[in-house]
């Protein structure tokens, strides 16, 4: 193989893993309930000001192969008052992930570069309700699943792991 020849393969190898997403599959993806992209941010202040009480899910996948996830559910833990009284205290998880994606046919691979998780408490409704705040980056594991998009929908699914588990995002 001669230098013009190598170039070649090298050039088309590289344009070809760098290719765009398909058209349907870029843009934002929405499951639970929807939020503006301001209350998806890292310190969930958003979320708290919207008066989040249900779980939201965000992805934006791009036309240049990278996305971003988050996720913020809201939660409840219990307190005791210093009578001994149990009371109710809010809180709040997340999960907050960013990457690289590849897809190839119907398949769709997620290689997580940063994952954050954390909880975070609410002000104290109550003085028996104690802050349980925790932040810590977790190591995430690639994902491929199998895709469709049919009109607004996005469905996520691995039918080799369980033939009726999915997820469904909207647009």
């Amino acid at each position: 193989m001669n230098i013009q020849s190598a170039i070649l393969v090298l050039a088309t190898a590289a344009s070809s893993s760098l290719a765009a997403a398909p058209t349907s599959l870029v843009g934002e993806w929405y499951r639970g309930q929807r939020f503006s992209a301001a209350v998806y941010a890292a310190d969930m202040s958003g979320y708290r000001s919207a008066g989040g009480t249900e779980t939201g899910e965000r992805m934006v996948l791009h036309s240049n192969g990278t996305y971003e996830y988050a996720s913020i559910k809201p939660g409840a833990h219990m307190g005791s008052t210093h009578t001994g009284y149990l009371v109710a205290c809010r809180s709040y998880s997340a999960t907050f992930e960013a990457g690289k994606y590849t897809v190839k046919g119907d398949k769709i691979t997620f290689y997580p570069n940063d994952n954050i998780a954390m909880n975070v408490h609410d002000a104290p409704q109550s003085t028996g309700c104690k802050g349980m705040s925790w932040s810590k980056r977790e190591p995430s594991a690639t994902e491929t699943a199998t895709w469709t998009v049919k009109g607004r929908v996005l469905r996520f699914s691995q039918p080799e792991v369980d033939k009726n588990f999915f997820y469904e995002y909207l647009r």
